[in-house]
């Protein structure tokens, strides 16, 4: 598969549920040439307590989705943009210039990867492709999610000590010089400490914007802010999450974080 595909978390009628999606697809949403929805669900033969699937059944899984991938891209051009797994089931998501011919495709795919007879499929028009923009797409909570999980998984790969704090720098931007202020000040309040970011800080005379000291070339205001945390996943995403929030109550837009590698003692 191509494109840009991450995954995320989220919960469903209060049953964990796993989303992978092609986030590069939204860069193409609607195409024009593919305007049905096609849904593949596939009831999995050895879930999760949980309803989620099981290391057990991972090979079957990916070789039935790519025989499924193959024959639907073959028969009406289907192009996967997601998947859900939840309850037990995995649901596998295209979209397609038409549902002829899908029928039999499946059952090609099927017959390939004995063991998953119980599957079923539908199919709706969609042209605007609201289903990936409202549902499979993240959300801005789940993009963050993804984000954070990034930088924490390369941190990992250099062998960091994730639960050792260290000093986390943090970036928002603003399109008022007194909205960012104003950010700054909330932020102290919760320990960090912050200081304007970009052409203000390197003292640089503004361009476009409102004209205003400081700005960038776009116009935008920056903050810097700075406060030793740890970056295990839980704790980092609650610092990410809380600062968004309050960006936005100001008027801006939280930018992303990041910090030096912190190995034990003894450890490189």
């Amino acid at each position: 598969m191509s494109g840009e595909w991450d995954f995320y978390f989220c919960t469903i009628e209060e049953r964990p549920a796993s989303v992978m999606v092609d986030l590069e697809a939204a860069t193409r949403a609607p195409d024009p040439a593919r305007g049905w929805l096609l849904s593949v669900q596939v009831p999995m033969r050895t879930p999760r307590p949980d309803g989620l699937s099981s290391a057990d059944e991972a090979t079957d899984l990916r070789v039935l989705e790519e025989q499924i991938d193959a024959e639907l891209s073959a028969v009406c051009g289907a192009e996967q943009v997601g998947r859900l797994t939840w309850d037990g089931q995995r649901e596998i998501f295209y979209y397609a210039r038409s549902e002829e011919g899908v029928e039999e495709a499946l059952r090609r795919a099927v017959a390939a990867v004995p063991g998953y007879e119980g599957l079923a499929w539908r199919a709706e028009e969609d042209a605007a492709w609201s289903h990936y923009r409202e549902f499979l797409h993240p959300g801005p909570d789940e993009m963050q999610w993804i984000k954070d999980r990034r930088v924490v998984d390369e941190l990992r790969s250099h062998g960091d000590q994730l639960d050792l704090p260290r000093p986390v720098d943090h970036y928002a931007f603003f399109q008022q010089k007194a909205s960012r202020d104003a950010f700054l000040a909330a932020a102290a309040e919760q320990g960090f400490v912050g200081r304007p970011a970009g052409a203000e800080a390197e003292g640089a005379p503004a361009e476009g914007g409102e004209g205003e000291a400081g700005a960038s070339q776009d116009g935008r205001f920056g903050a810097h802010l700075v406060r030793p945390d740890p970056v295990e996943m839980g704790h980092i995403h609650d610092v990410t999450c809380a600062l968004s929030v309050l960006a936005e109550s100001h008027g801006g837009r939280y930018d992303g974080w990041g910090c030096p590698v912190r190995r034990a003692v003894g450890h490189g």
